[in-house]
């Protein structure tokens, strides 16, 4: 056998499935006290193999098969002139590796292992500067990922998250950015500049997002990126209501607008004060539901845009800084995803937030135009009930009555 030797894709996937099942194996830690074999059926790999009318796949798959045979990579048994069953050539796997172009998986432990190593030092490093409670929390999930990894590792398991070395680094480039970040940053202007390739960092979104979904606290998957100032388009701030907003030398009193207006990031920098003339600043999750508010003589409105991200954070928490005696409330829809945002929203400002428009009676008031629950809203509600039970919340009865009554409701729903 060749190191050239070209494999077709019949073969690749059959000696591929073999080396799986050897890697997962005893015989591979070498704890094995007795002789292992490993095999795979072609008929169960291909079913087609098995149907007498699919002549030409059973004629490739015959001569792919017995090519292998003759490289010594594996061992055949025939049944009634089919390939009943295939056995990998143990005593040959480092030429099988060789001719898949796929590193074994003691290597590729090793070298995972070296690599962890050196990201924990550069977390250490980090830790010994002074960063912010948001940074800190991405060091401890970063060390709870890698932990649970050499975990994996010494139980032979493959990681998560992981496909191959090159791809697992990009994604490493971009959770260490997220250590340094601390301005927003447009997804392909992040992307040329840690892969010079604008399309980079969208091909392994999701697997950062997941991972970080999975070891971290997120009450949304699909804002994880914005939250730490990755964003796709601009971020704005649109407020309402009786306020007076200082900025580049010049006061805007917002209430005498007809409607609402938007802060952008660059803009938001500019922003010297903010005056509440009013008694209650309240976020409102919903866009139809923030235009359709009534700020009246004594609110001011703040448009959250669902789950809210690093630049709408920081505007609350400056708002409040100057404006502390004030009462701020949340109105969200009454569901499992509205009572998590009003949860995320006080633990990422620190400010004393209490839920508006989101209690049972408003629920029961509005039936007509509830929706029902779903199997994952109960899962998610029900840790919520638990929660709420240990605070001694309020909120614990709006959330019974969702799962006592199997509605929830849309915040445009209320009026």
């Amino acid at each position: 056998m060749s190191d050239k030797t070209v494999l077709t894709k019949n073969q690749k996937r059959v000696l591929n499935e073999l080396i799986d099942k050897y890697e997962k194996s005893a015989t591979f830690q070498g704890i094995n006290k007795v002789h292992q074999s490993f095999y795979v059926t072609l008929g169960k790999i291909f079913t087609a193999y098995l149907d007498d009318a699919e002549y030409d796949l059973f004629t490739e798959l015959n001569e792919d098969m017995l090519h292998l045979e003759e490289c010594e990579l594996v061992s055949l048994s025939w049944d009634n002139g089919r390939v009943n069953r295939v056995d990998l050539r143990v005593d040959n796997i480092d030429n099988a590796y060789k001719v898949l172009f796929r590193t074994p998986r003691k290597a590729l432990h090793e070298q995972l292992i070296n690599y962890f190593d050196e990201i924990d030092k550069k977390l250490c490093n980090k830790c010994r500067d002074s960063i912010s409670n948001d940074m800190l929390n991405l060091v401890e999930l970063y060390c709870k990922y890698i932990s649970a990894q050499r975990k994996r590792i010494d139980c032979n398991k493959s990681i998560e998250f992981y496909d191959d070395f090159e791809e697992y680094s990009d994604i490493w480039k971009v959770l260490l950015f997220l250590l340094e970040n601390e301005e927003e940053i447009y997804v392909r202007d992040l992307s040329v500049r840690l892969f010079n390739d604008s399309k980079r960092l969208e091909a392994i979104r999701g697997k950062i997002e997941s991972l970080l979904y999975t070891y971290g606290d997120y009450p949304d998957k699909a804002c994880i990126l914005e939250e730490h100032g990755i964003i796709k388009t601009p971020s704005y701030v649109m407020i309402k209501g009786n306020a007076i907003v200082s900025l580049s030398g010049q006061r805007l009193d917002i209430g005498k607008l007809a409607g609402d207006i938007a802060f952008s990031t660059e803009t938001l920098k500019d922003i010297t004060d903010i005056a509440v003339t009013g008694s209650r600043v309240v976020t409102i999750e919903n866009l139809t539901s923030f235009h359709r508010y009534d700020c009246k003589d004594t609110d001011v409105a703040v448009y959250l845009a669902g789950y809210h991200n690093r630049t709408k954070r920081d505007f609350l928490k400056s708002l409040y800084a100057k404006n502390p005696g004030l009462d701020y409330c949340h109105f969200g829809d009454i569901d499992a995803g509205g009572f998590y945002i009003y949860e995320h929203l006080k633990k990422k400002t620190g400010i004393p937030f209490t839920t508006m428009n989101m209690d049972e009676d408003t629920l029961i008031r509005n039936k007509e135009y509830a929706k029902r629950l779903t199997s994952n809203d109960r899962v998610r509600l029900k840790k919520l009930l638990e929660m709420y039970k240990k605070r001694n919340d309020d909120n614990y009865y709006t959330v019974k009555t969702m799962l006592d009554t199997g509605m929830k409701l849309e915040q445009e729903a209320v009026w």
